[in-house]
């Protein structure tokens, strides 16, 4: 009786669970937020059935309080897209008439499709979630339509060159499209990618809408030198569509030919390799974006992920069948049908034996740490009275302080490197706040041990009881509570005080000893240029010597010898002028005269060449018309001309301009025109004339005398060895004329040189900067 009684309340207590719980059930079933999963039955693969596997069971044992609705879509495909759609959309209105669906959820490319039709018919205003999408552009699916997901980004270029590549003898892609729907959105996709794949003896053979005995009798031909990939379906006998993984069984049966395909359901059916992305990971995302939608994140808030997470799938047989080196395919690729090895043929077994020995192992383990108990109380406690040992006679500081500055705990070294006697007087303090040093920001110290939860030598300066400062190096770390606000910190400190006013002496030392090498360095720098003008000082000090010695050299010789000339030709008219006759007498005096003239021009050059060298020359430059000097001095020299019935020609344009000196430039146009009248034959002819760039003047002074040697010219402008040769009418001449004139143009920046050939003449030529205005014309032309 007391045993039926105790049965009967048994029963009463677990049917008053049962119903509670029934309730409990029921309430959250009238409470659950609908979610309606559509899932392109038609092209389901292990990618797709893996989404929606990894879906449901996230749900099932995690959500329960959201309910899912699975659809397949499976399109009749003798009828058109418009009235499929049509008819499912009819289909799903009547079967939900009472259900007000909080969150739609795509897998696959026809789901999409069909979903993004229909939206503002029947889903209106219903959040969307895709996934499983590699063929629909996704970028009209954006969150500001109502869509976000994840889509799958497949590069048909990269897998088909893949493919290729694993038989590289073999120089023929066969590809089989299909023209239903989701065929023709292949065809489109995969066609760029093969048109870039192209190449010399390598051969693309399309087919599409073939039966499987017809596009075998076509490629039999070729099965030595191909490859099949397949991106569509064959016909059957009712010219409808068939299921793709019998067609290629049989495929791979009759034909031997490596076959390839984007579904992976196929790999179990004769082919050899395929891709699929991880539909566990594509899951798994999808049921996030799902719960966060469904828990009140607006969609416009959830953004599209684009994933590349994608894997290849071989089967072991075909690779071994075509002799593919399985040391070229993607490191990360999955491989079905391998041969079991030894371990994992007998892994089951190995892994009971090894639980046994585990459990005898915990087993008798626990047997000794019983017995064990009272030994490992007395290391611990050991262990403490060590710690306590440590904490009280350690030379660093130890301590554990609130977040607000209240000091927990703090050994005796902590407590003496503050200055205080007792902990009890530190613990009353707002140690944060009374022995922080001016100037440092503790809180920013905090913030950063608080983001970083530990932080290793930080040294900064603190405040001691006295005033007197303290430098410290810290190691600190942050304790949390279980809800992640800060408990308290924990740390050690060392007195670096001592250290730090060491190393701040040898910084101080180290910068004097900086400015000490600057000084020197600088003091170096000054002494080499001190030198080095020291050094252009005596070159050029010799360089005058130099000059002085020609110069005298000069004037002992040029002078000496006309003036021999002159006495002799005086005394001779002094002793015997009773003798001679006026002819003779004439004769003697245009002789003086002669040598006069040119002892005079002689003295001339020289002043004017003693002037340029002590730098007491004056120079003026200002803009002269060359058409008008060269006139003034041909109109001075014209006698001379005329005498020996040379033409001088003044061909430089009335309007020429140029900056310089006057008086230096008359100078060297005399010298040079004088020259050439000096040097030509008689009847001869002197031009002078000029030419013009956007700087320069360039003047000619062209004679068709009797010119000079080579060596000669070589010699023409140097101090060192003056050129000196008679006329064509025995003129003399003085030597320094040339040098002279190379040394008054280049102080008007130009050059000077010659250009002459024996018997045919000489052209002396000159550079003279133009006028301003001169410049300004130049430019304008340009």
């Amino acid at each position: 009786m007391k045993t039926t009684l105790k049965h009967v309340i048994l029963i009463i207590f677990l049917s008053a669970c049962i119903a509670s719980l029934s309730d409990v059930t029921f309430l959250h079933a009238a409470q659950k937020k609908q979610i309606l999963v559509l899932n392109s039955g038609e092209y389901e693969n292990l990618w797709t059935s893996g989404i929606l596997n990894k879906l449901r069971n996230n749900f099932v044992f995690n959500y329960s309080n959201f309910q899912l609705n699975i659809e397949s879509i499976n399109f009749n495909e003798n009828k058109s897209w418009m009235v499929n759609y049509q008819n499912f959309s009819d289909y799903l209105t009547k079967k939900y008439t009472d259900v007000k669906f909080d969150l739609i959820i795509t897998i696959g490319d026809e789901a999409l499709s069909y979903t993004g039709y229909v939206k503002r018919k029947i889903f209106k205003g219903i959040p969307v979630l895709f996934s499983g999408v590699y063929m629909v552009d996704t970028s009209a699916f954006n969150p500001k339509n109502g869509f976000s997901g994840i889509s799958t980004n497949i590069s048909f270029l990269e897998t088909i060159r893949m493919y290729v590549s694993l038989t590289p003898q073999r120089k023929n892609l066969i590809v089989l499209f299909d023209s239903s729907q989701t065929g023709k959105l292949k065809r489109q996709l995969i066609l760029p990618a093969l048109n870039k794949l192209k190449k010399k003896n390598f051969q693309i053979s399309l087919f599409e809408n073939l039966t499987l005995e017809s596009f075998i009798n076509k490629i039999k031909a070729n099965q030595d030198s191909s490859i099949i990939f397949l991106a569509g379906r064959f016909k059957d006998e009712f010219n409808s569509f068939g299921k793709l993984d019998l067609s290629a069984e049989i495929l791979s049966k009759r034909c031997n030919i490596p076959i390839y395909s984007l579904h992976s359901q196929l790999v179990r059916n004769g082919i050899v390799s395929d891709r699929i992305p991880n539909a566990g990971s594509d899951g798994e995302l999808l049921t996030t974006e799902a719960v966060k939608i469904l828990q009140g994140t607006p969609i416009e808030q959830i953004p599209t992920i684009y994933s590349r997470n994608l894997r290849y799938i071989f089967d072991y047989k075909r690779i071994r069948e075509f002799d593919i080196d399985i040391e070229s395919i993607p490191a990360n690729s999955i491989i079905l049908n391998r041969e079991d090895t030894f371990l994992e043929k007998y892994l089951g077994y190995l892994l009971f034996l090894a639980g046994i020995i585990v459990s005898s192992i915990i087993i008798i383990t626990l047997i000794k740490n019983i017995r064990g108990r009272k030994k490992a109380e007395k290391i611990l406690k050991e262990s403490e009275e060590r710690f306590k040992e440590i904490y009280e006679n350690s030379t660093v500081g130890i301590y554990r302080t609130t977040p607000d500055g209240k000091v927990m705990m703090a050994n005796p070294a902590f407590i003496k490197i503050f200055g205080y006697d007792s902990f009890e007087i530190l613990s009353m303090l707002n140690f944060e706040i009374e022995c922080i040093q001016a100037g440092f920001d503790r809180e920013k110290f905090k913030a950063c041990l608080e983001k970083e939860s530990i932080i290793r030598d930080y040294n900064y300066p603190w405040k001691r009881r006295d005033g007197t400062t303290v430098y410290l190096k810290e190691n600190a770390k942050v304790y949390r509570k279980s809800d992640g606000s800060v408990s308290y910190y924990e740390g050690i400190v060392e007195d670096v005080t001592e250290r730090k006013k060491a190393e701040d002496a040898r910084a101080e030392y180290i910068e004097e000893l900086k400015r000490s090498k600057e000084l020197i360095e600088k003091s170096a720098r000054e002494l080499k240029e001190l030198n080095m003008k020291l050094y252009s000082s005596e070159e050029k000090l010799k360089e005058l010597n130099q000059s002085k010695d020609k110069f005298f050299s000069l004037i002992s010789h040029d002078l000496r010898s006309p003036l021999n000339s002159v006495l002799g030709f005086t005394e001779i008219l002094a002793e015997n002028h009773d003798e001679l006759s006026n002819d003779e007498i004439k004769s003697f005096a245009e002789n003086i005269h002669s040598l006069l003239k040119n002892l005079y021009k002689l003295i001339e050059n020289l002043l004017q060449w003693s002037s340029l060298q002590t730098g007491r020359f004056e120079f003026n430059p200002m803009n002269i018309n060359m058409h008008r000097l060269c006139r003034e001095i041909l109109e001075l020299l014209s006698g001379n001309a005329v005498k020996k019935r040379i033409s001088l020609i003044n061909l430089i344009p009335p309007d020429l301009n140029v900056f310089a000196d006057e008086f230096m430039i008359y100078s060297v146009l005399q010298n040079l025109i004088s020259n050439a009248i000096k040097y030509t034959n008689p009847g001869g002819k002197i031009i002078v004339k000029a030419v013009t760039d956007d700087k320069y003047s360039t003047i000619t002074i062209q004679d068709n005398g009797i010119g000079i040697s080579l060596k000669e010219l070589n010699n023409l402008f140097s101090i060192e060895s003056t050129y000196s040769k008679t006329g064509t009418n025995g003129e003399s001449g003085t030597g320094l004329g040339l040098i002279l004139c190379k040394e008054l143009i280049e102080l008007n920046k130009g050059n000077i040189w010659v250009e002459s050939e024996v018997g045919r003449g000489s052209d002396f030529i000159f550079t003279i900067p133009l006028s301003s205005e001169e410049k300004k014309m130049s430019e304008n032309a340009v």
